[in-house]
C-alpha cells in the first residue's frame, strides 16, 4: 500500500475530527504526552530526537518524522523515538508507517496503555476490524483507557457484522466510564446504520446530556434528525456542531449535502470551499462540488470533480472500503453519473454483499441494467424490490417503465397507475410520456399537466411539457409553462436558460436574449446560456457579437468542443466553409462524446458534392459511435451518394434494429430504404413502426408504397 495515498483517509486528523471515532482520536492525537527519553543511547540520536519533539510540537509533522527516523538510525532501540514516530506517521496518515512504529514499540517494551487506543485506531481505519478485536484488548489498562478500547472494539464488532458483542462491548464500555459520551455516540451511530432511529436517538440525547459542548455528539444528533426527515432540527444540530468545533469535517460535510438537497447550493458551496481550503481530500466532496459544479451548467468541471472522486476513492485499500458503505456509495453513484456502468456495477454490489437489503443500491443497480437496456435483469431485480416494498412509488414507476418496453402494457398501466396515486411526481410524469409514446398525446399530456399542477409541482413535467407544447406549435402554452416554472424557482439559472430557449423557439428572439443576459448577470460562466446566446447571434447574423464570445471560451479552453463545434457554425453562417471544415474536425479530434461536429461535417461535405470526403468521415465517426443511430443514418446516406447502394441497404437494417419500435423513426429509416432501392426493408421498417403504434398514417403509407414497389398491389390495397 502506499502511505501517501492513506492522507485521505486521515487528512481530517491534522484540522478536523470526524465520525464516529472522533472521541478516539481526539485521545489519540491529544491525549497522551511523551517525555523526553531520560537517555539515549548516544549524543546524536538524543540530539535528533529533541528536534524532532521540537517539530513536533510546532506542527512540522514531515520535518519530525525526517529526524526521527535518522535518530533510529542512530539507535535502532530508542524506544521514545518510536513511540513518536507512531505517533508523527499517524498523524500525517501513513497509516502502515505508524502501525509498524507501534508495533515496534510494544517490541521493545512500551507500556501497552500508551499504543493500544492508537494502535487499534490504525487497524479500524485500515479496515483491520479483526486486528481491533484479536490485538487490541482492554484487560489490565485504566479503567478510563478500557472504555475507550471497549468503545473501538464495539465499533470493529459492528463493522465485522457482529452484532451480539458489538452492543455488550458497548455496554461495558457505558458501565466502567458512564460520564464518557464515547460508546453512546458510537453506538448511536451503529443503531442509525441499521435503521433504528429511536434506540439511536435515545442514547445520542444521553450523550448530549454528559457532554453539551461535544461536537460530534451534535453531529450525530444531527444525523439521527435529518434520518427522522426533521430538516429544521438538523441544521440547527449541524449549526451547533459547528460553533462547538468549525473544524469538524463530518457535521461541515453533511450539513453542505443536506442544503443541497434544500436547494440552497450557495450555502452548500461555503461548507464545501472551507473543506476544500482544509485540504480535506474527502471523496464525498468532489461528488457534491460535482453536484453543484452541474446544477451550474459547468459540466466540464462537473466531469473532472467525479473523475477526482473515483480517483480517490480507487486509490483506497479494498479492505478499507469494504467496511465504508458511505465511500462505496459515493463511488457508485460517482461512476454512474459518468456512465461508467460496469465500475458503478462493482461497487453496488460490494454495498450489497454488505447490506443485501440496501434499497437504494438496489435500486441504483436497477436503473444501471434500464440504461444499458438489460431490461430482463432490470425487471427481475425491480420485481423483488416490489415484492419487499410494495407501497414504494419510485419502484412501480421504474418497473412499471421496464413493462412498456418489454411491451407488457397491462402490467405497466396497472403499475404506473398506482405509483401516480401514491403521489410520486416522477410516476406521474413516466406515465404521462409513456402513454405519449403509446400514442395516447391527450391523456399523455394531461398526465404531465398533472404532475406539474397543484401540490405534485414537478418542474421537470414541465419541462416535458414545455417541450410537447412547442412541438405541437402551442407556442404561447410552452411559453407559460416555462414562465411558471421560473416564477417556482426564480434562482435556478437552468430554468431561466430554458425559458429563454422556448421563447426563441417561439420567434421571441428579444425575450430569448434577456433570459440569457439575465442569467449571465448573475453568473457570467454560466455556459449553457452562453452558448446560446451564440447560437441566438448566429441566428440573428450577429456574426461579429458570436465571433467575440466564441474566441472569450477557446481564450479559457482550447480544446473546449462545444466552443469548436459553435464555430463550424459560425463560419458556415459567414460562408467561410474551409474554417468551418477546420474547426469542427478539430471538435471531432477532441471528444469521443458527442457526434454533432461529426455529423455536420458529413452533412457539408456531402452538400460541397464531396462525395469520397463525406463517406471517410462517415465511416471514422460509424467506428466511433457503432451504436448511434443518428451516425448510421449519416453512413447511409454517405454510401448512396457514392453509390454503394448494397452497403447502404445494410446500414440502413441496422439503423432498423437500433430504432426498435419508433414509429417516426421507422418511417424515416424505411423511405431511406426505398431511395436505396431495397423495399423489403422498407416494408420490415413499416412493420415495426405499426408494432409501435398501431394504425400511424405514416407508417401505413409507407407500407403501400413499398409493398406496391414489390408489386404486391393487392396486399398494398388492403392497407
Amino acid at each position: 500500500m502506499r502511505d501517501h495515498l492513506m492522507i485521505k483517509i486521515k487528512s481530517a486528523l491534522q484540522r478536523f475530527q470526524c465520525g464516529v471515532l472522533a472521541p478516539l482520536v481526539l485521545f489519540a492525537t491529544c491525549g497522551f504526552l511523551l517525555a523526553a527519553p531520560a537517555y539515549a543511547d548516544s549524543d546524536k540520536a538524543a540530539k535528533l530526537y529533541e528536534d524532532a519533539l521540537r517539530r513536533y510540537d510546532k506542527g512540522d509533522l514531515p520535518g519530525a518524522s525526517v529526524q526521527l527516523k535518522s535518530a533510529i538510525q542512530q539507535n535502532s532501540k530508542m524506544l521514545s523515538a518510536h513511540l513518536l514516530l507512531g505517533k508523527t506517521l499517524f498523524k500525517l496518515g501513513q497509516l502502515k508507517g505508524a502501525e509498524a512504529a507501534f508495533e515496534e514499540a510494544l517490541k521493545l517494551g512500551v507500556d501497552r496503555g500508551e499504543v493500544a487506543l492508537p494502535l487499534g485506531q490504525v487497524y479500524l481505519l485500515l479496515g483491520e476490524s479483526k486486528l481491533v478485536i484479536d490485538r487490541i484488548q482492554p484487560t489490565g489498562l485504566s479503567p478510563a483507557l478500557q472504555a475507550e478500547i471497549l468503545t473501538l472494539r464495539g465499533t470493529a464488532y459492528a463493522e465485522s457484522g457482529n452484532s451480539n458483542l458489538a452492543a455488550r462491548s458497548f455496554a461495558e464500555a457505558r458501565t466502567l466510564n458512564p460520564r464518557s459520551p464515547a460508546p453512546l455516540i458510537a453506538e448511536g451511530s451503529w443503531l442509525l446504520k441499521q435503521g433504528k432511529q429511536q434506540e439511536a436517538m435515545t442514547l445520542i440525547k444521553k450523550a448530549i446530556e454528559l457532554a453539551p459542548k461535544d461536537a460530534q455528539a451534535w453531529s450525530t444528533y444531527a444525523s439521527v434528525l435529518q434520518a427522522g426527515q426533521d430538516v429544521t432540527g438538523a441544521l440547527a444540530a449541524y449549526d451547533r456542531s459547528l460553533e462547538l468545533d468549525p473544524r469538524h469535517a463530518e457535521a461541515r460535510l453533511s450539513r453542505a449535502a443536506l442544503l443541497m438537497s434544500l436547494n440552497r447550493g450557495k450555502e452548500a458551496e461555503k461548507d464545501l470551499s472551507l473543506l476544500t481550503e482544509a485540504n480535506l481530500e474527502d471523496p464525498r466532496v468532489f461528488y457534491l462540488r460535482a453536484v453543484l459544479a452541474s446544477e451550474r451548467g459547468d459540466a466540464a468541471g462537473a466531469k473532472a470533480l467525479l473523475a477526482e472522486a473515483t480517483r480517490e476513492i480507487d486509490a483506497l485499500p479494498k479492505t478499507y472500503l469494504s467496511g465504508k458503505g458511505h465511500l462505496l456509495m459515493v463511488a457508485a453513484l460517482a461512476n454512474h453519473a459518468l456512465r461508467n456502468w460496469e465500475k458503478a456495477t462493482e461497487y453496488l454490489n460490494l454495498i450489497l454483499e454488505r447490506t443485501p437489503r440496501n434499497f437504494v443500491a438496489r435500486k441504483l443497480l436497477a436503473s444501471i441494467y434500464i440504461e444499458t437496456k438489460d431490461y430482463k435483469r432490470a425487471r427481475t431485480l425491480l420485481e423483488k424490490l416490489l415484492e419487499a416494498t410494495p407501497d414504494d412509488s419510485q419502484v412501480q414507476f421504474m418497473l412499471g417503465s421496464v413493462y412498456l418496453v418489454l411491451r407488457q402494457h397491462t402490467q405497466a398501466a396497472e403499475l404506473l397507475e398506482k405509483a401516480t396515486h401514491g403521489g410520486n411526481p416522477a410516476a406521474v410524469h413516466e406515465l404521462g410520456l409513456s402513454q405519449l409514446a403509446l400514442g395516447r398525446d391527450n391523456i399523455g399530456i394531461a398526465s404531465l399537466e398533472k404532475a406539474f399542477s397543484g401540490d405534485i409541482g414537478d418542474n421537470w413535467a414541465g419541462v416535458e411539457l414545455s417541450i410537447i407544447y412547442s412541438r405541437q406549435g402551442q407556442l404561447k402554452k410552452a411559453v407559460q409553462v416555462a414562465e411558471t416554472i421560473v416564477k417556482r424557482e426564480p434562482s435556478n439559472l437552468a430554468m431561466i436558460n430554458f425559458l429563454g430557449s422556448v421563447k426563441g423557439a417561439s420567434g421571441d428572439k428579444a425575450g430569448a436574449r434577456a433570459a440569457y443576459l439575465q442569467v449571465l448577470a448573475k453568473d457570467p460562466g454560466f455556459r449553457p446560456a452562453i452558448l446560446n446566446l451564440i447560437r441566438l447571434d448566429v441566428e440573428e447574423s450577429h456574426v461579429d457579437e458570436a465571433r467575440t464570445r466564441l474566441n472569450q471560451l477557446l481564450a479559457k479552453r482550447g480544446d473546449d468542443p462545444d466552443a469548436l463545434y459553435e464555430f463550424g457554425a459560425l463560419e458556415v453562417k459567414a460562408k467561410k466553409t474551409e474554417n468551418a471544415v477546420r474547426y469542427w474536425q478539430k471538435a471531432i479530434d477532441v471528444q469521443r462524446t458527442d457526434t454533432r461536429p461529426g455529423l455536420a461535417l458529413v452533412d457539408l461535405l456531402g452538400r460541397q458534392g464531396q462525395t469520397a470526403q463525406a463517406l471517410t468521415v462517415a465511416k471514422q465517426l460509424a467506428s466511433t459511435y457503432p451504436d448511434d443511430l443518428a451516425v448510421k443514418v449519416a453512413l447511409g446516406r454517405a454510401l448512396m451518394a457514392a453509390d454503394d447502394l448494397t452497403s447502404a441497404r445494410s446500414v440502413f437494417h441496422s439503423a432498423t434494429l437500433l430504432a426498435n419500435y419508433d414509429p417516426t423513426l421507422q418511417v424515416q429509416i424505411g423511405r431511406l430504404q426505398l431511395n436505396a432501392g431495397n423495399p423489403d426493408g422498407a416494408v420490415y421498417s413499416a412493420q415495426k413502426a405499426l408494432q409501435g403504434l398501431a394504425n400511424d398514417e405514416a407508417a401505413l403509407t409507407l407500407m403501400v408504397e413499398a409493398e406496391t414497389v414489390r408489386g404486391e398491389t393487392a396486399r398494398a390495397k388492403r392497407h
